[in-house]
């Protein structure tokens, strides 16, 4: 029994060595550095928070965000949230707020890929939610998927950021063990604010698109 104990634990520390350093991914757009979160669950939880997907034009009165193409050589740091897009009443928001969060129990390792399906969560519609609070992504992470949350502008311009923030989903998630072939996006209407999901499928991301509608009752 003693050796049997002491295998155990020594089978533990080994696997759990692999999640000491904070992960370092390699994206097609430069290196990006998350971190390492102990949840209670079986598997620590990998996380990559606040990672630009867009921004606006430069030089133009224009308003629609842009897909971020421009490369990095530095580290990324994704450790910390950023700020929400523009809220009533809350201070930690900002204009330059095009950013989504990515979450895993599982990366690639040794160049095997995972290839895990893809669940984008997007925060309900309206001007009353904080984007990076409102939904908990680690409930969902029991499901062997990896969790995409965005940030997004509500208002006119929000099929659009929500779209932008897809596709570049779509390009890079691979990187992070996703699936880019199996992407579903959950979108949560709440009262008069509701997103057309025929508007997003019209955007160019039919191809890869699944959507799931939430709908929540406003009290």
């Amino acid at each position: 029994m003693k050796l049997w104990i002491t295998f155990l634990i020594v089978q533990l520390k080994s696997t759990y060595s692999l999640y000491i350093d904070d992960p370092l991914i390699q994206t097609s757009l430069g290196p990006i550095r998350g971190s390492v979160l102990n949840t209670g669950y079986n598997e620590p939880v990998y996380q990559f928070l606040g990672i630009r997907y867009a921004k606006l034009p430069d030089n133009t009165t224009s308003q629609e965000a842009q897909l971020v193409v421009d490369k990095w050589k530095d580290v990324y740091n994704a450790n910390n949230y950023k700020p929400s897009c523009p809220l009533p009443e809350n201070k930690e928001t900002s204009e330059d707020c095009f950013y989504l969060n990515i979450f895993t129990t599982k990366l690639p390792h040794n160049h095997i890929n995972t290839k895990r399906s893809v669940f984008v969560l997007v925060y309900p519609g309206g001007y009353r939610f904080d984007q990076n609070s409102v939904l908990d992504p680690y409930t969902f992470l029991n499901q062997n998927i990896t969790i995409v949350s965005v940030n997004y502008r509500s208002g006119r311009f929000d099929v659009k950021d929500i779209v932008v923030a897809l596709k570049w989903t779509k390009n890079h998630i691979e990187a992070f063990g996703g699936n880019p072939n199996s992407i579903t996006v959950a979108v949560y209407n709440v009262g008069r604010f509701r997103i057309s999901t025929a508007d997003l499928f019209n955007e160019g991301t039919a191809n890869f698109l699944k959507v799931l509608v939430m709908t929540v009752k406003d009290k």
